[in-house]
């Protein structure tokens, strides 16, 4: 899954673009996943009237690089309605291109998107395959490398008259204006089938200069073309380095405390013979007569001691 800014740089100057660029050449692995979805805010293909072709310059820049890598599914937002599209592409049925889902559904207080736009006009009713202005959720469930499920639920729709913050929870609600074709739909159930690699091989495509992710590596797609992150010599090798740098690191911690330990022992020593002294000067200052008998007892010991160890 890749996620885009439907608001940030798109032309291929940009860094975005470069980072796009650069991701399709060297992390789609086809084997691994087999599925290439998009996701990003702005939808490119709307029929409806709000925010319509506002990503119309996203699409001409974008488009050509998700067609090219056979993006399958593009999920974007915005348009509070839900719209799905057969596959399309350069606002053509395409059954090479991706399935695009507008999903801005979700609720929000300004009420759902109405009216659609007419499909009787122009190209969209081409590749616009159902739409609803009410709120609702959707599930996608991965069933093979060939085939997807999916399906949106409805569980409000738009009313003036509801009490329940403008939403109506009954089973034959309709949103006042919504004039698609469906609205009395409860689902939109619908399979995703991948086309043949014969038929769209794009579809299909892998990176031509593709690079697996490992947990080791830490790199990055960069704008250059390069991978950008810590450098390792090899998957492998960085494996079997990994306990011995560990046991370094942990004896390396280990004699750290260690020395840490010794000097707290060493400080609080010089900390107490300090505070003792202190103690003594201060009790000279204050009893003179005791600090006079403390040096008595000093001298008296001093001169007794050796009397008593030579017997006499």
């Amino acid at each position: 899954m890749i996620a885009l800014n439907s608001y940030a740089g798109y032309f291929n100057t940009t860094h975005q673009y470069k980072w796009l660029v650069n991701y399709l050449k060297t992390r789609v692995d086809r084997v691994r996943t087999p599925w290439l979805v998009v996701l990003f805010h702005d939808p490119i293909y709307n029929t409806n009237v709000g925010h319509w072709r506002e990503g119309e310059l996203f699409r001409r820049s974008i488009e050509p690089l998700l067609y090219e890598y056979g993006v399958d599914i593009v999920l974007t937002g915005h348009v509070h309605a839900y719209e799905r599209t057969r596959e399309v592409y350069d606002n053509k049925p395409n059954p090479c291109g991706f399935v695009h889902f507008t999903l801005g559904d979700g609720g929000n207080y300004e009420g759902a998107y109405v009216p659609w736009r007419d499909l009787s006009v122009g190209t969209d009713g081409a590749w616009s395959a159902f739409r609803e202005a009410s709120f609702g959720v959707a599930e996608l469930k991965v069933m093979s490398d060939t085939d997807i499920q999916f399906a949106w639920h409805r569980h409000a729709c738009q009313s003036t008259y509801s009490v329940n913050f403008g939403q109506d929870f009954s089973d034959s609600c309709v949103t006042i204006g919504d004039n698609s074709a469906q609205k009395m739909m409860l689902v939109d159930p619908t399979t995703i089938s991948k086309p043949s690699k014969q038929q769209c091989p794009n579809r299909w495509k892998s990176s031509e200069n593709l690079v697996h992710a490992s947990v080791s590596s830490f790199q990055t797609p960069s704008l250059d073309g390069g991978m950008s992150g810590s450098k390792t010599t090899g998957g492998a090798n960085s494996v079997e380095l990994l306990p011995i740098v560990t046991v370094l690191l942990f004896l390396g911690c280990a004699v750290l405390a260690a020395l840490l330990l010794a000097q707290l022992r060493k400080n609080q020593t010089s900390s107490s013979s300090i505070s003792t002294k202190v103690v003594e000067m201060y009790d000279e200052s204050v009893n003179p007569l005791a600090a006079s008998t403390t040096a008595s007892s000093k001298e008296s010991v001093s001169i007794v001691m050796p009397v008593m160890v030579n017997g006499v």
